[in-house]
């Protein structure tokens, strides 16, 4: 078959957990005789084709100055034509879709749709079902996902600086229509409860219009049937490595020398440093331990944004001085195998609900527990007590207590974990194969 992967990111851009998704299903297809081509939107308003990691890959224009009606979704996206074409001429068998954004949006799916294309969703992250983008409630609760216009829309608006209660006043007056007068960002705000009912009936549209919708954390399933998406139409099909993954971190227990009981315990923390991923809580608690604790803290990753520069760089000076903390820039093919051999555990301190995250799955590949958040797709993978520990999210003192138990466990010598098998991504592009050849009787 010829099948279009379409994401609203792509390497070499952005680097993330649906990008490296994508990349890994696109070639186990193609190792199973799929043609595929990866479709994202543009940086620029340039249509852009190449080949990366062994697939193709094209990126079409997107606006980059988009007008109010645009980013409110009430109108079609400037150069969805050219999607339009592209379709029309490629023809493909299936498109599978794999976010939803602007460049990557219902108004592209209904194309599909359209030229009676059969079309494939995954849910990957909260952001689908959550206008906030976190399912955390006010930024610090855990929320149930089922979006209620007023009371998510004063959510949002509390995320953009108004205070909890002018937030509820506002997205109640939201109700009444007066924002559709009014230009600007106050315009915008006082239309924030019916842009999140319009989202509400967008989403349940998006998801209707497809053959079959995919999520690959159990939560996520029971958010979509909160907002009255049929279970009977979601499948959940959990994140899996790719073979060559989990070569390296065999590769990476391998090289893992004994260490004694009287050595730090090695905590290594691994991805994008942003607040939602919550590297900032590992670092506080780790200022916080007595000077006897005797841990160190290995972060590595990218700031991809101004905005998580800035909070790299705040994080950075906050732990100035300390040299239990140590920011060791991007993991690279290059360091890998040598900094998971050097970690006794690794952290992974997310504050909104993850969907997998793959670098659970890669500790347990190299043969260490877990010190995670106690929710979301973290949760549904540690066993508490067995393959890691569960600290609640964003609380700080909870993560001191945690890697004191742990520094203790590890000075007495207890270093014993039962760690799960788990999926490969072979596996999952098996599971696609079978749903895409459903839509072929």
């Amino acid at each position: 078959m010829i099948i279009v992967l379409h994401c609203g990111y792509y390497y070499p851009d952005t680097v993330g957990g649906t990008e490296a998704y994508v990349e890994a299903l696109g070639r186990d297809l193609q190792r199973r005789g799929h043609e595929i081509t990866v479709v994202a939107p543009s940086t620029s308003e340039e249509r852009q084709e190449y080949t990366h990691n062994g697939l193709q890959v094209l990126r079409y224009p997107v606006a980059q100055d988009p007008d109010r009606a645009e980013v409110q979704r009430q109108t079609d996206p400037r150069y969805l034509d050219v999607w339009d074409d592209w379709l029309q001429r490629t023809r493909p068998d299936v498109v599978h879709m794999h976010s939803l954004t602007r460049g990557c949006s219902v108004a592209h799916a209904r194309v599909v749709t359209e030229h009676e294309i059969p079309l494939y969703i995954t849910v990957h992250v909260p952001k689908v079902t959550c206008p906030r983008g976190t399912l955390m409630r006010w930024g610090t609760t855990p929320c149930d996902g089922e979006i209620r216009p007023t009371r998510c829309g004063a959510c949002m608006l509390q995320d953009r600086g108004l205070p909890k209660a002018a937030a509820w006043a506002t997205s109640a007056a939201s109700r009444t229509g007066i924002g559709s007068l009014l230009p600007g960002a106050a315009g915008t705000a006082l239309q924030r409860a019916p842009l999140i009912q319009q989202q509400k009936e967008r989403l349940q549209s998006w998801m209707e219009s497809a053959e079959h919708v995919v999520v690959v954390a159990g939560w996520l399933k029971e958010v979509l049937e909160r907002n009255d998406i049929s279970g009977t139409h979601v499948t959940v099909s959990r994140h899996g490595l790719s073979n060559g993954m989990r070569a390296t971190q065999r590769k990476a227990a391998e090289h893992r020398k004994p260490r004694e009981a009287s050595q730090p315990l090695q905590v290594g923390f691994v991805g994008r440093f942003t607040e939602v991923k919550g590297p900032h809580v590992l670092v506080e608690a780790v200022r916080r331990l007595p000077e006897d604790v005797a841990v160190e803290v290995h972060l590595y990753g990218m700031a991809q944004s101004e905005q998580d520069q800035q909070y790299l760089s705040e994080m950075q000076q906050e732990a100035r001085g300390d040299p239990r903390i140590r920011f060791c820039g991007p993991m690279t093919e290059e360091n890998r195998i040598e900094a998971f051999a050097g970690f006794d555990v690794l952290a992974v301190p997310s504050i909104w609900f993850e969907t997998g995250p793959f670098t659970v799955l890669e500790a347990f590949a190299a043969g260490i527990p877990v010190l995670g958040s106690n929710h979301g797709g973290i949760a549904e993978r540690v066993t508490n007590g067995e393959s890691g520990v569960l600290v609640p999210p964003g609380d700080t003192e909870a993560w001191t207590d945690a890697l004191k138990g742990l520094w203790e466990r590890h000075r007495a010598d207890r270093w014993d974990w039962t760690l799960p098998e788990f999926r490969t991504s072979r596996e999952i592009a098996e599971e696609m194969d079978a749903l895409y050849k459903s839509a072929f009787p």
